[in-house]
């Protein structure tokens, strides 16, 4: 994008344009030019880049994460007396985790706790269901525990 609006001229431009002190047909039609490089800049960075999905087995690892992730905000509420109720619940709803949501520090602690315990396991579970794979279709891609490709 920013090699497109640089081969464009378009910095030099928008420095032109802030020299107008009135809406002048010289100034509209650079403002519009402008806009109408940026838009292509924006469709070209958009057609570059290439989108990263999650892996199909690390769906119940994000979810879990998240779920984490927002117990603990809840906690740092309860910590400095805010109730954090309504927006955890909406959080946890928003991906489908159906958690009850503590209201002691005690209570929470335990809960993230077996939750830390369980996202582990997942991870280790997720990390042979994805060796398997690799072995059955692409034994020249194995991994080792780092994630990384190992040597042939």
């Amino acid at each position: 994008m920013h090699s497109h609006l640089l081969c464009n001229n378009s910095f030099a431009r928008a420095i032109s344009l802030d020299n107008y002190s009135i809406a002048t047909d010289q100034a509209i039609t650079l403002a519009e030019n402008l806009d109408h490089l940026i838009g292509e800049a924006g469709t070209a960075g958009e057609n570059k880049c290439t989108r990263r999905r999650a892996t199909w087995y690390s769906n119940t690892i994000v979810k879990a994460r998240l779920e984490i992730s927002y117990l603990k905000h809840h906690r740092n509420g309860l910590q400095l007396g805010q109730d954090r109720s309504f927006t955890t619940r909406f959080k946890l709803d928003a991906v489908g985790s159906d958690l009850q949501i503590p209201t002691t520090l005690e209570a929470i602690d335990t809960l993230i706790t077996e939750l830390l315990e369980n996202l582990h396991a997942k991870r280790q579970e997720d990390f042979r269901l994805r060796q398997q794979f690799l072995d059955i279709e692409h034994p020249e891609a194995t991994q080792s525990k780092s994630g990384k490709k190992k040597d042939p």
